[in-house]
C-alpha cells in the first residue's frame, strides 16, 4: 500500500484516476483496498481558510514547519538541534497565464510552507497578511518550542525577498525610488524617522531580536544574477554604441556558449543558451555565465576595460559563493574593496544613468556573507525551486488554497520526501572490467561512478570526471579501482597547469587563487587515493592557438 501511496504522490496522480485504480485492485487482488483515495492518502476533510481583504489566507503554521525541520535534522545527524536560526522567504507566485490571480506564500528554509495568501492582486495590507506569522513567531521566540522534551530556542535570523516584495512587507519605498536602499541607515528606522523612505509601519518590527535592516538580507539571486549580470549582458547586446558588441561578436559568443553544452557537469540543471535568448535566461543560467562560462567566452571579445570589470564581479562572487574562501575574513574584506572598485569602473564605463538599485546594493552583500555564510546559504534559489513544486500541486484554478493544503498534507503524511541520514562516505557504483588499470597492482573490482552527498564523479563521462585533489593536483578520472587491501583509488591522468585564465596586475588577482586554471592533459596514467578529492571541477575546452588546452573551474555548490 505504501508503494501505491508513494507512486500517487510522486507522479501527482489525480484522485479520480487513483480511485479507478483502487477499483481494479479491489477486483483483481485479495487485498481489501479502501474505496476512497482520500482515505488512502489521508487527505484532510477541512481547510482553515480566512477571508483577508479581497483574497483569502491559509496558515499552515511555523510550529509544524519547525517540527519537520527538527525531524529532518535528527534523521540526518542523529541529534536534536536545540538552537534554530530560521530564514523566511516571501514572494508572489502567478498561478495562471489566463488571469492575474497569484499566490503569496511565506516559506521557511529548508523548505516548508508557513502560510499562503491567494487573490487577484497582492494582499491589500501587508500587516494583515503578516499578522498570523508574526503572532506565532513572537510566541515561539519568547517561549521556545518543545521537541522531544527539549525546549528549542527559535530565532528569526533573516528575511529573503526580491526588491518589490521587500518594499511591500517592510512598507518602504519601492526599489525604483531615490531613497530605496534598505541597508544604508539603521539608526531610528523603527521610530519611522525616514519619511522619504518609509511609507508606513510594518508589524515585523514587533518580532524580538529581528532587525528591520540588519535581518533583511540582500538576495544574491535577484540582486546579482537577475539584476547586475543580466544588466551587463543587455548592455553588451542592446546598450549604447560605446559598449555594445557587434552582431558578429555576439554570434561568436553565442556559438562559444553552445559549444560548451556537452561539457556541463550534472551539478547544473541547465545548459548554456544563445545570447539571442538572453531575455528568457533564468537566474541559474546567469549564475553559470558569471561564475563559469562568461570568463572563457568573453575573453578577447569584450573591450579590455569592460572585460576586467566583468572579471572583477566574477572574482567577487566566486569569493562570496565559495564555502572555503568565504570563511576567511580577509577574503571578505578583499571582496568589499573589489565591490567598491567594480562600482567605480562600472560608472566610468557605462555612465551614472545605469547605476541602479541593484548595482548600489552590491555594497552591502559582503556584510551578509559575514553573517550568514556563502551567498547560496541565504539566496532565493532554493525557494524559487520550491515555487515550481507549489504550482505542480495545483490541478485546476479553482480553490488553490484548499488544493495546496490537501497536497501538502498528503506529502507530509506519506514521508515520501523526508531526507534520509546523510553519509559522507564514498559510494562506488556500476561495476565493470573495462579498465584502464595500472600494471603491478592487484585490483579486486572496478567502478565507473563515485557518489556521495556532495558530488557525483563518472569516470566514463567527460563532463563529470575532473577533480581537484587536496594537494592542488587536477585530475581527469579514468577509472575507480579497489585494491586487494580494500582501498579504492583513482586511476587517471594529471592535468598540467600551463597558466592563468586571467592574472594580476591587470586583473584583481591571478585566477589560480580561485583554483581557476588553464591546463593540458598529461599522457601518463597514474594512481591516487580517493579520499584526497577536494572538489569537483568543470573542464572546458580552451582551444586558443590549437594547443588542446582546458580551463578548469571548481564547482562551487558541491
Amino acid at each position: 500500500i505504501q508503494d501505491i501511496i508513494s507512486w500517487a504522490i510522486m507522479f501527482n496522480i489525480f484522485h479520480v484516476a487513483l480511485k479507478a485504480l483502487l477499483v481494479i485492485l479491489r477486483k483483481y487482488t485479495n487485498h481489501a483496498f479502501v474505496k476512497d483515495p482520500r482515505t488512502l492518502l489521508k487527505t484532510p476533510r477541512h481547510t482553515a481558510i480566512i477571508k483577508m481583504g479581497l483574497g483569502e489566507y491559509c496558515h499552515f503554521g511555523i510550529k509544524n514547519a519547525l517540527k519537520n525541520m527538527l525531524d529532518e535534522y535528527m534523521t540526518i545527524t542523529g541529534k536534536i538541534n536545540d538552537n534554530l536560526d530560521i530564514l523566511i522567504n516571501i514572494d508572489g507566485l502567478p498561478i495562471s497565464k489566463s488571469n492575474i490571480s497569484a499566490l503569496w506564500p511565506i516559506i521557511l528554509k529548508s523548505v516548508f510552507i508557513v502560510g499562503v495568501y491567494f487573490g487577484q492582486t497582492k494582499p491589500q495590507s501587508n500587516n494583515d497578511f503578516l499578522q498570523p506569522f508574526v503572532d506565532e513567531a513572537i510566541s515561539l521566540i519568547n517561549n521556545g518550542l518543545f521537541y522531544n522534551n527539549i525546549n528549542v530556542r527559535i530565532n528569526l535570523h533573516g528575511l529573503i525577498c526580491d526588491a518589490p516584495a521587500k518594499a511591500f512587507v517592510l512598507d518602504v519605498k519601492i526599489h525604483t525610488g531615490y531613497n530605496s536602499c534598505t541597508r544604508c541607515t539603521i539608526k531610528d528606522f523603527a521610530d519611522n524617522k525616514y519619511g522619504d523612505y518609509q511609507t508606513g509601519e510594518t508589524i515585523l518590527q514587533h518580532i524580538p531580536n529581528f532587525g528591520l535592516v540588519s535581518c533583511v538580507v540582500i538576495d544574491y539571486m535577484h540582486l546579482i544574477c537577475l539584476g547586475v549580470v543580466k544588466k551587463l549582458i543587455l548592455l553588451w547586446v542592446q546598450g549604447p554604441r560605446a559598449v555594445k558588441l557587434s552582431q558578429q561578436l555576439l554570434n561568436h559568443v553565442s556559438g562559444a556558449l553552445l559549444n560548451l553544452q556537452n561539457t556541463v557537469p550534472n551539478d547544473f540543471v541547465r545548459r548554456p543558451r544563445s545570447l539571442k535568448e538572453i531575455k528568457m535566461w533564468k537566474a541559474t543560467e546567469l549564475r553559470q555565465f558569471l561564475l563559469y562560462t562568461g570568463p572563457v567566452v568573453l575573453k578577447g571579445i569584450l573591450r579590455q576595460d569592460i572585460y576586467i570589470n566583468f572579471i572583477t564581479l566574477h572574482v567577487i562572487v566566486t569569493i562570496l559563493a565559495s564555502p572555503t574562501l568565504s570563511k576567511d575574513q580577509n577574503n571578505i574584506m578583499w571582496a568589499q574593496k573589489l565591490v567598491e572598485y567594480f562600482l567605480q569602473c562600472f560608472k566610468r564605463i557605462y555612465g551614472a544613468t545605469f547605476m541602479s538599485h541593484n548595482i548600489h546594493n552590491l555594497l552591502h552583500i559582503c556584510s551578509d556573507v559575514q553573517k550568514y555564510g556563502p551567498v547560496d546559504e541565504f539566496s532565493a534559489f532554493r525557494f524559487e525551486n520550491y515555487m515550481s513544486n507549489i504550482k505542480k500541486m495545483l490541478r485546476k484554478n479553482e480553490k488553490p488554497l484548499q488544493q495546496l493544503s490537501n497536497r501538502y498534507a498528503e506529502i507530509n503524511k506519506s514521508n515520501l520526501f523526508k531526507k534520509q541520514k546523510s553519509s559522507h562516505e564514498m559510494n562506488f557504483k556500476k561495476l565493470h572490467s573495462d579498465g584502464p588499470v595500472i600494471d603491478g597492482y592487484n585490483f579486486s573490482a572496478q567502478y565507473k561512478v563515485l557518489h556521495n552527498k556532495t558530488y557525483t564523479i563518472h569516470a566514463k563521462n567527460s563532463a563529470n570526471n575532473c577533480v581537484l585533489l587536496k594537494n592542488g593536483t587536477i585530475l581527469v578520472v579514468l577509472n575507480f579501482a579497489k585494491l586487494n587491501d580494500s582501498r579504492t583509488v583513482i586511476i587517471g591522468r594529471k592535468l598540467k597547469v600551463v597558466g592563468n585564465l586571467y592574472a594580476d596586475p591587470t586583473y584583481p588577482c591571478a585566477s589560480e587563487q580561485l583554483d581557476v586554471q588553464v591546463t593540458r592533459e598529461d599522457a601518463a596514467v597514474c594512481l591516487w587515493p580517493c579520499d584526497q578529492i577536494h572538489n569537483k571541477m568543470w573542464k572546458m575546452p580552451y582551444d586558443r592557438n590549437d594547443r588542446n588546452e582546458f580551463v578548469v573551474f571548481p564547482v562551487l555548490h558541491t
